[in-house]
């Protein structure tokens, strides 16, 4: 049977991902006596942790985003690696956003770790910093025990402790005034075993990371209490049902392309922040997925009938991409011919004519669209979108619906954009109006010129399952009429 548990902590900072990491990688690599499957999922948009999260556990980690993907969709993905994955896993490790509690709503629970673990129905277990306090982190986590009496609090990991005796006489506190809620284990404060960061998150997995993950494991594994955890973990209850198959969930709303058309994924240090769920979708709206190195390849794969740009850091690697222009001159060939083009952020950043770098050096890229981009200092965007197409394009008709969000530091130099949807289909139209988590009406944004439809926005193909089919078929509609398929 399958056990799961969703870490959360007090606050961002706790080490919620460290603990993830060592606890995915302990029991991957035997701690309790033989090598447990640890499947591992984050919640939220996140593309950095879940690499990090694969290291650790040897699994694909997946993203889990209620508000983005829809309730549904998060238990269907949920329970399609655990409970009615064919090789199920011995443990489910979802790692929290944020504060337990910390949302879209200041009055609810609404997008919070505990309201994605109740959605679930699995328990919640807190890491806890306790560094500079002993009684009061007893008090603090009984305000989080009793805030919420539906969420179940499977136990607690106390981290960052002074001493073996700074974390006994906080464990001395929960037992009198919580004795129902066990301490599963006390981690020492230990130097080096924070990830770094960058400008948009964690640092992306290094040549250093195995040994690094290694460390975090034998942390873990002397101070956390395995017994303890998995008593404190109920198993997933069995579901009667068996899971739709993807294909079926896709061609519920509309009839599956008659062809596999071929479709080319950016993946390097360049650009690679994608959803795998994203890529899921793709495969079960009948896609073929391949992936290829804007940076390092010199042609696009055999047979490609579409492309898609992911976020990243163009801006890092600027030099690199701008210095293939074998690479820059076949896709703006396969553009040139009508060929679908689907870019986020660092995929719409490599598309413009040239991106000004933080040092405030300049490189020529493809130059599709007639504008360039800057990196800022500050933050220029950050937070979900609700988004509607202003246009037709690739992703569908005018009026198609999509859920997503942005952030970014980089500034891009368009020009005042037609938002009509009957703008000439070769000129740059506005691709989208927008709507924030709140339902507050944003500026639009994103650009529909010819066959590329680009934007700051990273989509999540779950929210709608249009936008896949939709791209695929365009992409097998070009395939065909060009022999590729």
């Amino acid at each position: 049977m399958t056990k799961a548990m969703l870490v959360a902590a007090p606050m961002s900072g706790s080490g919620k991902t460290s603990v993830c990491r060592g606890l995915a990688a302990a029991l991957a690599n035997g701690a309790i006596g033989r090598a447990q499957k640890v499947q591992t999922f984050k919640m939220g948009p996140d593309y950095l942790d879940p690499l990090h999260l694969e290291i650790a556990s040897g699994l694909v980690c997946h993203n889990l985003d209620p508000w983005m993907m829809g309730p549904e969709s998060c238990r269907e993905l949920f329970a399609r690696n655990t409970v009615w994955a064919a090789a199920k896993p011995d443990l489910a490790i979802v790692e929290g956003a944020m504060g337990l509690y910390d949302g879209g709503d200041p009055t609810s629970n609404a997008g919070s770790c505990a309201d994605l673990a109740k959605l679930l129905g699995i328990p919640a277990v807190l890491v806890v910093d306790i560094a500079k306090q002993a009684r009061s982190a007893a008090a603090l986590i009984k305000g989080f025990v009793d805030f919420d009496p539906e969420l179940r609090i499977a136990g607690v990991i106390l981290n960052r402790a002074g001493s073996k005796n700074h974390a006994e006489l906080v464990m001395a506190a929960l037992a009198q005034v919580l004795p129902q809620v066990p301490v599963l284990g006390w981690l020492p404060a230990r130097e080096g075993l924070d990830l770094p960061g960058r400008h948009l998150g964690l640092q992306p997995p290094g040549p250093a990371a195995a040994d690094k993950t290694a460390v975090l494991a034998d942390w873990v594994r002397e101070h956390v209490n395995f017994t303890a955890l998995f008593s404190a973990l109920p198993d997933l209850p069995h579901e009667a049902r068996e899971p739709a198959k993807r294909s079926e969930v896709f061609s519920a709303r509309a009839s599956a392309v008659a062809v596999r058309p071929r479709i080319a994924v950016s993946r390097d240090d360049a650009m690679f922040f994608l959803y795998r769920e994203n890529l899921d979708c793709l495969h079960a709206a009948g896609a073929e997925v391949v992936f290829f190195s804007p940076m390092a390849d010199t042609e696009l794969p055999v047979g490609c009938c579409g492309l898609y740009f992911c976020g990243g850091y163009p801006e890092l690697y600027a030099r690199e991409l701008s210095a293939n222009v074998a690479m820059l001159e076949a896709v703006r060939a396969f553009i040139k011919q009508g060929g679908p083009v689907y870019a986020e952020c660092g995929g719409y950043m490599y598309l413009m004519s040239k991106l000004e770098d933080a040092a405030g050096e300049t490189w020529p890229l493809v130059g599709h669209f007639p504008w360039s981009c800057r990196m800022e200092t500050r933050r220029r965007a950050l937070g979900y979108l609700e988004v509607r197409t202003l246009a037709p394009s690739l992703l569908g008709p005018a009026g198609t619906r999509a859920r997503g969000h942005v952030f970014h530091y980089s500034s891009a130099a368009e020009p005042e954009l037609d938002l009509a949807a009957e703008a000439a289909l070769a000129g740059p139209v506005r691709l989208f109006s927008a709507e924030n988590a709140a339902g507050r009406r944003e500026a639009p944004l994103g650009v529909r010129q010819g066959s590329v439809a680009a934007s700051y926005v990273h989509l999540h193909f779950a929210s709608n399952p249009d936008l896949a089919r939709n791209f695929t078929a365009a992409c097998a509609d070009f395939g065909v009429a060009h022999g590729f398929i």
